[in-house]
């Protein structure tokens, strides 16, 4: 027993780090000790299945191989002279598949257990239920990228619109001016607790938008007769961090 415990805490330390390296979780911080508690209880129920399906376990490697060389690519893309299979770099490689592939594997079997209980019948009626299931697990997947750019990551094209709206500069379509009203409704409309309240808030309504979107879309390829498999890969798919940061 005391050996699982180790196994579990180191397991859940190695995966913290990763995480930490991939700048997902901040180093030193109160969320990133919240999280320990949680995957640490996450590992104690799921990892006893690590390996149990061979399928899950290989895209596991995968998924967690691609996001430190996703990351080492994006953080050296201007440097002309960078090496990505250097000894610094395999070694964080080598350390992030350590420590993702459980994190991973254990959330991959845990969706796909939960999904084999979903019957989703076809028919033309929306079931609200499942696409609320679906897009609520999204929107957790981009709590923590919330979390860490908080109150939102605002870029210099978010401003200019902005300012058209506040009538600082004068309204132009080099932006959707759609989009514009919409951005500036909702930080005119949240503006009462301050710029960085009415930007979280507008993210926040943003995540809920987008979460629905994809939700959605799970839920249609499933009424459609999508298998359990494909729709974690979809549904983790979604939560990388190419959607999870522009959700925010």
């Amino acid at each position: 027993m005391k050996k699982e415990k180790i196994s579990i805490f180191l397991f859940t330390l190695l995966t913290c780090f990763s995480l930490s390296l991939l700048d997902i979780i901040p180093s030193y911080s109160f969320i990133s000790l919240v999280l320990f508690v949680v995957l640490f209880g996450f590992y104690e129920k799921e990892l006893n299945k690590f390996k149990k399906r061979k399928a899950l376990f290989i895209i596991s490697i995968f998924f967690s191989m691609i996001f430190p060389i996703g990351k080492i690519l994006y953080d050296n893309y201007n440097d002309n002279l960078f090496l990505l299979f250097s000894l610094k770099n395999i070694f964080k490689i080598i350390l992030c598949i350590i420590g993702l592939t459980p994190l991973f594997n254990c959330t991959f079997n845990y969706l796909l257990t939960l999904l084999c209980k979903v019957n989703i019948k076809k028919s033309n009626k929306i079931n609200l239920k499942y696409w609320f299931i679906f897009s609520l697990i999204i929107f957790l997947g981009w709590i923590p990228y919330f979390l860490i750019n908080y109150p939102g990551i605002v870029p210099s094209d978010v401003i200019d619109q902005l300012n058209q709206f506040l009538g600082f500069r004068m309204l132009n379509d080099h932006h959707p001016v759609f989009h514009t009203m919409y951005v500036g409704t909702l930080y005119k409309i949240f503006s009462f607790g301050g710029s960085n309240f009415a930007i979280a808030c507008s993210v926040v309504v943003q995540m809920l938008i987008l979460s629905l979107i994809f939700g959605y879309s799970i839920y249609y390829l499933n009424n459609r007769g999508l298998n359990k498999f494909w729709t974690i890969i979809i549904l983790i798919f979604y939560i990388t961090p190419i959607f999870g940061m522009n959700s925010v």
